[in-house]
């Protein structure tokens, strides 16, 4: 399946939203949209993280609990949409992505939720709880399949008439 041809959608996610509150207060909950595109697959990224807090952490690991087929770790938790570090502060800390490039994973097309968790490099989570909230943004790419798809059943039922 190519992704040379896609379709882009964004997806805003913060703390401030009540529909993204977890079950606990470590998880953060992002409704994804439904998907017309009508492909089993998307590909998504985390393409920006930002959160202040007023203590520093040394950086944090943006998981979701989901594990796509091309993620693995050994601990199983899911797969980990980023890195955020300290970018600097006085007498609040200020967290971004730590690389200009993320992974993207594929999933599937049909998920309408995810389950973020925040973790420090010892393993631990830490609450979603930080003093301005945490704000998300995430690139949903949906392959352009339908019209080839079309086009191979229309090359198949061509064949079967003959």
């Amino acid at each position: 399946m190519s992704y040379d041809n896609y379709t882009c959608k964004y997806v805003f996610a913060s703390s401030a939203a009540e529909n993204n509150l977890g079950e606990t207060t470590y998880e953060l909950k992002v409704q994804l949209p439904f998907c017309k595109e009508r492909t089993p697959n998307m590909k998504i990224e985390l393409i920006q993280a930002k959160f202040t807090g007023d203590a520093e952490l040394p950086s944090l690991a943006v998981r979701m609990s989901e594990s796509p087929d091309d993620f693995y770790s050994l601990d199983n938790k899911g797969a980990v949409l980023g890195i955020v570090s300290v970018k600097g502060g006085a007498t609040s800390f200020h967290y971004a992505l730590d690389h200009d490039y993320t992974p993207a994973y594929v999933i599937s097309s049909g998920t309408r939720e995810l389950t973020l968790t925040l973790e420090q490099p010892d393993g631990s989570a830490v609450p979603v709880s930080f003093q301005d909230g945490v704000q998300f943004i995430f690139k949903l790419s949906y392959p352009r399949q339908p019209d080839e798809i079309q086009q191979q059943f229309s090359a198949q039922i061509h064949r079967m008439g003959n």
